[in-house]
């Protein structure tokens, strides 16, 4: 049996997003699979992974007298909901986005499992897995979708197998060597650091965007536009990255930022959030396919962005611009805190009677994940993730992995606040900036 670990910073504030923002930041994973798979084999691999991961057990208390957010280790596989619904293919995305924005009994689980079989297609599976944000962040869960298989694989060929506990390490601030104090902290967040394109006055540039249609939290929806690179297009975006002298990260960077600007006649400020794993500055270094949240953003704002300016030049400065604010460990959380200090950074009445979003975008890319390429008889055909956008925090998030080279992109935005109608025309403009870029 394992103590109760205290949640760190990050933990916690997703914990005030799952409770008081209606679920937002909750992770949910989409995966489409071939092959034979029930709910009995699903079931009994998700068991194994609940004997492999501590955080599958855990669930989640508050001490009002250390002032704090407490993990505990004792719930019983018997809580987890592992589900099965019969439909038809063109309702998964609606189920999946459904399961975005629903809540967990955070007293016993914080994840669930839900197995979708396509009526016309026997063969045809979905798992939808969905986390509460404290117990995962988006690598750890994309790679349980990995292990999930590697066990269905095993219970369908009925392999014996010895189950041997990770261990539980403390909360990334605790683990990160840099992590500064809460004065520390609060010192440093004041200082502002712009991007390398940007002007001196703000007088000029549009700042914000009336929601296209309020609805209070709990009536907005969670909704995704998704796209796939094939492994032919995914060469050539690499190809054409090694010779512009650039990353695939920074590629989409620079798609995400003229596809920004593009969807306003007038200039614009905007913040540009990139989340990055802080797992390999950890001490210990955290296995990526170990269960938790140690990730952390890196923003950068950018002003007035020409949409006719080269986008190789553009994704350069993008990534010049992160590794600056990655060399200063902006990214870093502080350590040692109580609900009552977090609370300073996080005003929940904010985000509910907002009525505009600030030009905020976030790109969270994993970038290529080391996946099994067999798991006969079982098959993984596509998968996508994000996190719940309740909040209405950010205008678009766009989510990328790639998994046996093929990328899959998720562009995840809160409806109605944004229409269906701006968020199909961005996501175009970002996959016609991209594809353009691979013939410059």
């Amino acid at each position: 049996m394992f103590k109760d670990r205290k949640l760190g910073y990050i933990e916690t504030l997703c914990q005030l997003g799952h409770d008081e923002v209606h679920g937002m930041g909750n992770i949910s994973v989409l995966a489409k699979i071939r092959g034979p798979l029930s709910i009995d084999i699903l079931r009994d691999a998700s068991k194994y992974l609940y004997e492999h991961h501590p955080l599958l057990k855990a669930s989640i208390f508050f001490d009002k007298e250390k002032d704090n957010y407490y993990f505990r280790f004792q719930n019983s596989f018997d809580d987890i909901p592992v589900e099965m619904i019969d439909l038809n293919e063109n309702a998964v995305n609606q189920i999946y986005e459904s399961e975005l924005d629903k809540l967990f009994d955070i007293a016993h689980y914080l994840w669930r499992i839900l197995l979708l079989n396509d009526k016309k297609q026997s063969n045809t599976h979905y798992i939808i897995l969905s986390m509460h944000h404290s117990i995962a962040d988006g690598i750890s869960s994309a790679y349980f979708i990995d292990e999930l298989l590697g066990y269905c694989h095993s219970v369908f060929h009925k392999e014996k197998l010895l189950i041997n506990p990770l261990p539980i390490y403390e909360s990334l601030e605790e683990i990160s060597p840099d992590a500064p104090s809460w004065i520390d902290y609060l010192k440093g967040s004041q200082a502002n650091e712009w991007g390398s394109i940007k002007k001196t006055s703000f007088e000029k540039y549009t700042t914000s965007m009336p929601y296209h249609q309020h609805q209070p939290l709990g009536k907005r929806q969670t909704h995704c536009l998704s796209f796939t690179l094939n492994k032919d297009l995914m060469e050539r975006v690499k190809s054409k990255c090694k010779q512009e002298g650039t990353s695939v990260n920074a590629a989409l960077g620079a798609s995400l930022l003229l596809s920004a600007q593009k969807q306003f006649q007038e200039p614009i400020k905007l913040m540009l959030y990139t989340a990055i794993s802080l797992r390999e500055k950890c001490l210990p270094k955290i296995p990526v396919n170990e269960l938790g949240c140690y990730a952390s953003v890196i923003k950068e704002e950018y002003f007035n962005i020409d949409i006719h300016m080269n986008f190789w030049d553009l994704a350069r400065q993008y990534r010049s611009d992160l590794q600056r604010e990655l060399n200063k460990r902006t990214d870093l959380f502080p350590k040692g805190t109580t609900l009552s200090e977090i609370r300073q950074t996080f005003n929940t009445d904010t985000i509910s009677q907002s009525k505009e979003f600030n030009l905020n975008y976030m790109l969270t890319n994993l970038g290529k994940m080391d996946f099994a390429r067999s798991r006969k008889p079982f098959e993984l055909e596509n998968i996508r993730f994000v996190g719940s956008r309740q909040g209405g925090d950010q205008v678009m998030v766009v989510a990328v992995l790639t998994v046996n080279d093929r990328m899959f992109l998720n562009f995840a935005y809160t409806h109605p606040l944004l229409s269906a109608e701006w968020a199909e025309s961005f996501s175009k403009n970002f996959m016609d900036d991209l594809s353009r870029a691979l013939d410059d």
